[in-house]
This record gives C-alpha cells, sequence and structure tokens, in this order.
C-alpha cells in the first residue's frame, strides 16, 4: 500500500491511518505499520483483504478510502505413488484380516497455502450400507498436528514419532492405519487438510475420532486447504 502521493494544498504534514478492516477467514494478517506511508501486508490466507485509508493534516482529515486486495494460491495438491487416483488399492496396504501387510501408503503433499500451521490427514470409508456418510463413514486414518513443512509421507512412515502428532483412532478402535477390510467393492478417501495460522492443536486426549465430515465440521473455520486422493478395494 501506498500513501505517499497524497498532499495537502497548505503543504502541511500528512499522517496517515490504516486500517486492516476485513480478511478472510482463518486469516492472521496485520498491517507492518498503522501509520506509514506505505505499509505492507502480507497475506496468509487466500481471499479477500480490505485496507482502509485515513490522511490528516492534523486539521482535517480526509474521507476513507478503501482498497481490496485479492490473493489467489495455487490449489493444494496431493499425490501417491502407491496408487493411482480412483484406482484399486493393492494388497500391501490392505488390512492382514485380507491377507495385506497393513502398511499406509506414500503421500506427497504440494502447493500448501502460505500460513499453514498444521497438516492433517484423514482416511474414511463412505460405501453403504456397511458405513455412510457424516459421523457414520468408517475411518482407517486419521493423523493430526503434522507440521506444514513434512511434505513427503514414507510409506508405512510412523507419523507418530514425529513431535506432537496425535493418531486418531480408527473404526476397529486400534490407533494409527488400519487398512481397508470390506465384505465387498468400497471406496476410500484420504483428504490431506491444511490449517491455517489461527488453528488450535488437535488435543491427544480424548484420543480423537473423525471422519472427514465430522473433522470439516470441527475446523472448518481454519481450513485452508485440502486434497482428497481416493482408492477402491478389492476392485
Amino acid at each position: 500500500m501506498d500513501g505517499s502521493s497524497s498532499t495537502d494544498p497548505d503543504g502541511d504534514n500528512l499522517t496517515y491511518q490504516w486500517t486492516l478492516s476485513s480478511k478472510p477467514a482463518g486469516s492472521n494478517a496485520s498491517l507492518s505499520s498503522t501509520t506509514a506511508a506505505k505499509p505492507t501486508l502480507v497475506a496468509d490466507v487466500a481471499g479477500e483483504y480490505v485496507v482502509q485509508l485515513i490522511v490528516s493534516d492534523g486539521k482535517l482529515s480526509s474521507a476513507a478510502s478503501n482498497v481490496k486486495v485479492t490473493a489467489t494460491a495455487t490449489p493444494m495438491a496431493v499425490t501417491s505413488t502407491s496408487f493411482t487416483n480412483g484406482g484399486v488399492i493393492p494388497i500391501e496396504y490392505v488390512a492382514t484380516a485380507k491377507g495385506g501387510n497393513n502398511t499406509s501408503p506414500a503421500l506427497s503433499i504440494a502447493n500448501v497455502p502460505v500460513g499453514t500451521k498444521y497438516l492433517a490427514i484423514v482416511m474414511d470409508d463412505e460405501t453403504s450400507p456397511d458405513c455412510g456418510t457424516g459421523s457414520a463413514a468408517c475411518v482407517h486414518w486419521g493423523v493430526f498436528n503434522l507440521p506444514p513443512d513434512h511434505l513427503t509421507i514414507a510409506q508405512g512412515e510412523n507419523l507418530g514419532a514425529l513431535s506432537g502428532v496425535v493418531l486418531g483412532t480408527a473404526y476397529n478402535g486400534q490407533p494409527g492405519y488400519q487398512g481397508p477390510n470390506p465384505p465387498s467393492n468400497h471406496v476410500y478417501k484420504i483428504t490431506v487438510y491444511a490449517l491455517g495460522s489461527g488453528a488450535t492443536a488437535v488435543p491427544a486426549s480424548p484420543v480423537p475420532t473423525y471422519t472427514r465430515s465430522t473433522f470439516e465440521a470441527a475446523y472448518g473455520s481454519v481450513i485452508v486447504g485440502q486434497f482428497t486422493w481416493t482408492g477402491r478395494y478389492p476392485n
């Protein structure tokens, strides 16, 4: 922002009063100065920011002038070398009860929004009638409070060993990754969420159990990006 082109017909010194009057939900952005001629604003969440300026010569003040700043971002993306998006989940990632190794898949996360405080992963099965939508979905993986720079997740990685990370409970009461174990063809959705600077850590107690729907209901106001990778099993 730049208010230095403001002039006074009497040549009086001018003062500036800047206000960040609105910003997107989840943003903690602020102006570098409220009185400088050229303050800066670093957007931490995509969306519209409105900045107001009032200039004064000490006797009279100008009408408020509003500037709208729209911050855009490349959409967050997730890829996996374990299986294709929408493809069949290989036996290695399936529950041991189905002859699998119960190994969590590899994930690569890109374009995390600026200002992201935490990443979270929720994998659930929303296939009826065995599972369902909303809170009725069957949870297979929940990882919370991941640091935003942990963008490459190895196959079978023990994410619970990372400082501050909380593993949620799955449909069978066990923590961590629990692979597909369906009676018939089911679809599994892995969503990676970016939580903005206003987010608080997911508490470790009681141990969280979130479906994608219930997580979004609880943290929707601070979710600043997300991407879903889908797999099918057995075909």
